[in-house]
């Protein structure tokens, strides 16, 4: 998240691109998502207006990718010829024309074998002030759902949650740009929007440039962001041996992912697959949670 055309840094999409690999023949799927501040932050953006990026990022496959408030640097014109090229487009329930209809796609559901993961993107209203998109006029030409109370962003974000689940996902992730950091408007920081929305298991979010991984408790006030009662210990709660029954729901996962029996897998992947259990989620869909397990 927030590359901001950072080639060479870090690992830099070389080693993204090598990392992805590895990843690969360690796991049966592996997902590249972008939560936005891609195109913009160096040189090559500034004079390609993102269309460099937008190249280096089809080649390495990116499945899914959010804009971020700098995604706007360039104009709204340039974005959308950007989301054209993009082969995996953008994704966002709160970037909207002044009519309420949303520019981008709100949600998407990818498939991981058997699973469905809905994906619903953000980003922060604070776009409005952080980049310049009025018409001549200078009227707003563009609604990304802000309002002092922060309830306009939340129901259009709890709306695409709700969506994607009747749409047949088992598991639905919040890919935001909305951050964390205090210079943010407190009503539209990831965590105080989290904490209202419900029917989400993961939230994966950018732009506060900030490493961090914690629980955030969701609008459930008996329910923690997985659905599991307040408190449970989700192993002792669910979990079982990969075995009667689990093993005959759930055949081909059983043993693509524990290989036979609860040994893990053969050969040099044995050390990095241990012994596993298995557990039905509330939608009776097998999850393998257990540390070094090999998931979908």
């Amino acid at each position: 998240n927030d590359v901001h055309v950072a080639f060479q840094d870090n690992i830099g999409y070389d080693g993204l691109a090598l990392y992805r690999k590895e990843l690969e023949k360690i796991y049966d799927h592996v997902l590249l998502i972008d939560a936005g501040d891609a195109i913009q932050g160096a040189p090559i953006g500034a004079i390609s207006k993102g269309a460099e990026i937008i190249k280096m990022m089809n080649r390495l496959g990116y499945d899914l990718a959010v804009p971020g408030n700098h995604e706007f640097d360039y104009g709204v014109e340039v974005l959308d010829s950007c989301a054209e090229e993009l082969a995996c487009g953008y994704t966002c329930a709160n970037f909207c024309v002044t009519g309420g209809e949303t520019v981008f796609q709100p949600w998407r559901i990818l498939e991981a074998g058997d699973l469905k993961i809905g994906f619903v993107g953000a980003i922060t209203p604070d776009t409005f002030t952080k980049s310049i998109i009025k018409n001549e006029a200078g009227e707003p030409m563009y609604d990304f759902l802000a309002d002092e109370t922060g309830d306009r962003l939340c129901a259009g974000l709890q709306k695409a949650i709700d969506d994607v689940r009747q749409a047949g996902a088992d598991y639905v992730i919040l890919v935001s740009h909305l951050g964390s950091y205090d210079s943010i408007t407190e009503q539209f920081r990831s965590d105080a929007v989290v904490g209202r929305l419900t029917g989400l298991d993961l939230v994966i979010d950018g732009h506060a440039h900030q490493t961090f991984s914690h629980t955030v408790t969701d609008g459930r006030p008996d329910q923690d962001l997985q659905g599991r009662p307040r408190g449970a210990d989700p192993d002792r709660q669910r979990a079982r041996a990969c075995g009667p029954p689990l093993r005959d729901r759930h055949p081909a996962q059983c043993r693509a992912l524990c290989g036979p029996g609860d040994e893990g897998l053969p050969g040099r992947d044995r050390r990095l697959v241990r012994p596993c259990h298995g557990a039905e989620d509330r939608r009776g869909v097998l999850r393998h949670d257990r540390p070094g397990c090999k998931r979908l």
